[in-house]
């Protein structure tokens, strides 16, 4: 769990920022007339994964060696593609929203969190709060995975719509993140493990 917030926070508080601040200009933008647009300036840049068509040609791209000085047959795997200003406002008001979403959440999860690492430490390991407290950080995750899903999706329809690579396909592999939803199933079957320790000790107790 803390590995999914540590390597996904980058970009969820980066997108959350450009997007914030994307509709913020644009709004401004529709008060003010007369004042030049900047078409150079990009929104966000999105990551595509790319596959070689099995019909294309043999040799698409080549890299040099420096060593033989020749140049060697290569595949590209990815591009990354800026998304402009204009057009793209939907999207930048929807990275807005979901930032907004999603802040809330981490805060729950971490505060659930220190909670049940307070009460590891002060030996109340089965009790029904600590079993809530599990759900609730599998419920958090899996909305951090749903709103991650729907952010990724939204970047690559957008991206998508402004590239075109003959010989190449673009997939959509890297949509779903798969580890926030690993990771909540994870809680969940802890959760569930402390459940039947604790019905166990319940039971132990009511027999003595």
């Amino acid at each position: 769990m803390g590995y999914s917030l540590f390597y996904s926070w980058s970009d969820i508080s980066s997108s959350f920022r450009r997007g914030y601040e994307k509709a913020d200009r644009f709004s401004e933008k529709r008060f003010e007339s007369g004042k030049k647009q900047n078409k150079d300036e990009s929104l966000n840049s999105h990551w595509l994964t790319l596959r070689k068509n099995e019909a294309g040609p043999v040799l698409i791209d080549s890299v040099y060696n420096a060593k033989t000085g020749k140049y060697a047959p290569a595949s590209i795997t990815g591009v990354l593609v800026e998304l402009p200003e204009e057009g793209t406002t939907g999207y930048s008001i929807l990275i807005c929203m979901l930032g907004m979403f999603l802040l809330p959440t981490i805060i729950v999860l971490v505060i659930l969190f220190l909670k049940l690492i307070n009460s590891v430490k002060s030996a109340a390991i089965f009790t029904y709060a600590n079993i809530w407290r599990l759900r609730g950080m599998g419920i958090c995750l899996l909305i951090l995975g749903a709103v991650s899903v729907l952010g990724n999706y939204a970047g690559w329809l957008t991206a998508t719509s402004l590239i075109d690579i003959p010989g190449y396909r673009i997939t959509s592999q890297d949509i779903i993140e798969f580890s926030w939803f690993i990771n909540a199933a994870v809680l969940f079957l802890v959760a569930e493990i402390f459940a039947m320790g604790l019905r166990m000790k319940e039971e132990q107790e009511l027999t003595i």
